[in-house]
């Protein structure tokens, strides 16, 4: 594709020196577009350029010098800003395209022409770009943005990089969303969704570091993956690719590592997304593993995670669930036992606190066994082993035990009486009501 010399400039517009050159003379290809022009205007602009010209015309007798620019920043579209900027002729600078235009320019060394006055903006593209973007862009939230997503392509990302202006843009958007933390504390959600997934993840790690609110961060993240890709709902249906795969991990790995900071019931919904996606055993455990350590703030609804095995598997995980229980009950023992050797009536107070967590997720645990043992796929062993999962004394009753096991052998009568005795050992007679044995 062609752009003549008069699709870039308007000839009479053309600078009066070139009165004895009026034929294009260089031929430079950016992309898939060709651009004729002049010598002296690019050899008086761009350093790099001009020796370009000068090594080329050394070598070749022919009247028009020809060259293509590799991995140009910006492509065709910043070059032809570049062009009007050599001619003299005026251009508009915008949030979208300075930062293109600054690595181009740095990209053709235009910051070091023996006749221009560096402190001018009239005859320095660099320095009339850079105080645009110091004096708009780092100043507004929209202008930073736009910005950011100028950056998509990786030949100007790389550039800005080594410049400093990603940096600048990420800290200008962090500062304003901590700054406006207290008003709405959601506001900015929507605005980063524009960002690719690998800005967006250096946004939050800006944040981290700031000290921004980490639920505040959770939640962001949270908004972003829905609106990145809907189809990570674990309720939706929907083709699962690679790209999907790699996308859950990212979003899991930028989750604040602070407890509490993301709510159970979304972490066990990645979780499910997680396993339908067959993705890394390493974010699988993260999950299982933040998922443990909060896990009195679930529901039961929250903890029925789907089983996405054979058809003649159980419909809920329960290995799955059985380990994250694991993870809980480790934590909690442990914090219990460390608070015992303290000796203090605060540390009895904390351990009673950690006990009673534990009783609820046992009540819970209780609920959910109740809940899956009419599925006729579910195997004894998966039943007993989310069942003992609970320590013993955790439960302050053992009805909820007792019906959940009267269930699961009613819609299981084929198991032998042995194995029914294996259940029933499970149970602490002492803790069962009245009521309870009645039923």
């Amino acid at each position: 594709m062609s752009l003549a010399m008069e699709n870039v400039i308007s000839q009479e517009n053309v600078n009066r020196k070139l009165t004895t050159e009026l034929l294009p003379n260089v031929l430079i290809m950016v992309g898939d577009y060709m651009f004729m022009m002049h010598k002296s205007c690019l050899a008086n602009k761009s350093a790099y350029l001009r020796k370009f010209i000068e090594e080329r015309s050394n070598e070749e007798n022919d009247l028009v010098c020809a060259f293509t620019l590799h991995d140009f920043p910006g492509g065709a579209r910043t070059f032809q800003i570049i062009a009007k900027f050599c001619y003299g002729q005026k251009f508009e600078l915008t949030s979208s395209n300075v930062v293109p235009i600054i690595c181009a320019a740095y990209y053709l060394n235009m910051n070091m022409m023996e006749d221009d006055d560096t402190t001018s903006s009239k005859f320095n593209l660099i320095f009339k770009a850079k105080k645009f973007l110091s004096g708009i862009v780092f100043s507004n939230w929209k202008e930073s943005i736009e910005a950011l997503i100028s950056c998509d392509h990786e030949d100007v990302l790389n550039q800005a990089d080594e410049l400093g202006i990603v940096s600048r843009c990420l800290q200008s958007l962090a500062y304003k969303v901590t700054y406006h933390e207290s008003i709405y504390p959601d506001w900015w959600y929507e605005d980063v969704c524009s960002l690719n997934l690998s800005l967006f993840k250096r946004l939050i790690e800006v944040l981290g570091e700031m000290g921004h609110d980490p639920v505040n961060i959770s939640n962001a993240i949270a908004y972003y993956a829905n609106e990145y890709n809907p189809g990570l709902d674990p309720n939706s249906s929907g083709i699962w690719s690679v790209e999907e795969r790699k996308l859950h991990e990212q979003i899991v790995g930028m989750l604040p590592v602070q407890k509490g900071a993301t709510s159970t019931k979304y972490l066990l919904s990645m979780l499910s997304v997680g396993i339908m996606l067959n993705a890394n055993v390493r974010y699988i455990q993260s999950l299982e593993r933040k998922i443990g350590a909060q896990l009195d703030e679930a529901t039961l609804e929250d903890l029925l995670v789907p089983n996405f095995g054979d058809e003649q598997d159980a419909t809920f995980d329960i290995t799955c669930l059985t380990r994250i229980i694991e993870n809980f009950v480790e934590e909690n023992m442990l914090a219990i036992e460390l608070l015992y050797y303290s000796h203090d009536n605060k540390s009895l107070e904390g351990s009673d606190l950690l006990l009673a967590k534990i009783a609820a997720v046992a009540t819970i645990v209780d609920q959910y066994l109740a809940k899956v043992a009419i599925d006729s796929n579910l195997k004894l062993e998966e039943f007993r082993s989310l069942a003992c999962v609970i320590p013993d004394g955790a439960r302050p009753s053992h009805d909820g035990l007792y019906r959940a096991i009267c269930t699961y052998i009613k819609h299981h009568p084929w198991i032998l009486n042995q194995e029914k005795q294996r259940l029933y050992q499970l149970l602490d007679l002492e803790k069962l009501s009245r009521d309870a044995c009645r039923e």
